[in-house]
Parts: structure tokens; C-alpha cells; sequence
């Protein structure tokens, strides 16, 4: 659909902002009093993936939503990408990739939060349930160091996680 579903993006977009919001203080609530009953990861897990789809479909034409909503996507972004659910972990890292692929000027000035995070990520040999979002954090580095060029910090991170992964898995043939 592309740019014709414009018209529609804005109460999807914050009725994901919503949702993200509400699941993760519901996981707050948990994590203080864990004999609450664990929230469903699904809302959040599917809010995320929908604003995947609106910023591959809308690209910068998302930007009035993502500086005008409260609470602001990319803080709340750094919230998930910290969530010790997998799954929604991985969303995460796939929305950082999409908006890096479509709006990475929005992305740009939260990269050092950002990167941190998906650096943490990238294990050689992550255990079998982590396996997509390891591999969703790679893809979402590899975009990102792409949009920021040569000579940026963050891309002598990256080499250097690069070299130290490829040195361990060297040692492993």
C-alpha cells in the first residue's frame, strides 16, 4: 500500500505507541512482584512487527508521528531492546533495521544507546532461543553501520565485535 495508507498511519501508529507502553509497564508491575501473572508478550511483539511494516511502507513520512507521540517510539524502542523476552527483543532489533533502512535520520541521534544494545546481542553461538534475535541484531548492525559510512565510531565497534566473532569462530574449524 505504500504511501496510500498515509491517511490511516497516524491512529495505527499511536495505537501502537499505546500498546508498546502499556505492555511494557504491565512488565514493570511483574518484575517488581513476580507472583503476578507473567503480561502476554504478544501485543507487544505485534505492535512492534506493525511498526516495522509502517516504516518499511511510509519510510520518512512517519517522522511527524515519531517526534509528536508520547511517549517518544525511540525511548521506548530502547526499553524493548532490553526486554528479557526474546521475541520481543527481536521485533526490536528488526524495527532499528527498518528504520535504519527507510528513516535512519530519525535513528541517527539515539545510535549510542541503540548500538549498545544490538552489539550486546551478536554472539557467535547464542543459545537456541535466542537464535533470531541474535540474528535480527546482526542484520539491524549491518543496516545501520551501512547509513553511517567510514570512520564512525559505532563502525569500528562493529569491526571490531566482527573480528573478535570471526576469531572465535576461526578457533572452532
Amino acid at each position: 500500500m505504500g504511501q496510500a495508507f498515509l491517511p490511516y498511519a497516524g491512529p495505527v501508529f499511536e495505537r501502537c505507541i499505546n500498546l508498546i507502553h502499556h505492555s511494557l509497564l504491565q512488565y514493570q508491575v511483574y518484575q517488581q512482584n513476580p507472583e503476578l501473572d507473567e503480561p502476554d508478550k504478544a501485543f507487544l511483539v505485534v505492535a512492534l512487527d506493525l511498526l516495522s511494516g509502517l516504516t518499511q511502507g511510509l519510510g520518512m513520512s512517519l517522522e511527524p508521528f515519531i517526534t509528536h507521540t508520547q511517549p517518544h517510539l525511540l525511548q521506548i524502542l530502547t526499553v524493548c531492546l532490553k526486554h528479557p523476552q526474546a521475541p520481543v527483543r527481536q521485533s526490536a532489533y528488526a524495527l532499528v533495521g527498518d528504520m535504519a533502512m527507510s528513516c535512519f535520520v530519525i535513528l541517527r541521534p539515539h545510535m549510542p544507546e541503540i548500538m549498545s544494545e544490538l552489539i550486546l546481542q551478536l554472539d557467535p553461538e547464542p543459545r537456541v532461543e535466542f537464535v533470531s534475535a541474535s540474528n535480527n541484531a546482526a542484520w539491524s548492525v549491518g543496516e545501520v553501520a551501512l547509513r553511517y559510512g567510514r570512520g564512525r565510531e559505532h563502525v569500528l565497534v562493529i569491526v571490531r565485535v566482527g573480528i573478535r566473532t570471526e576469531g572465535h569462530c576461526s578457533q572452532m574449524t
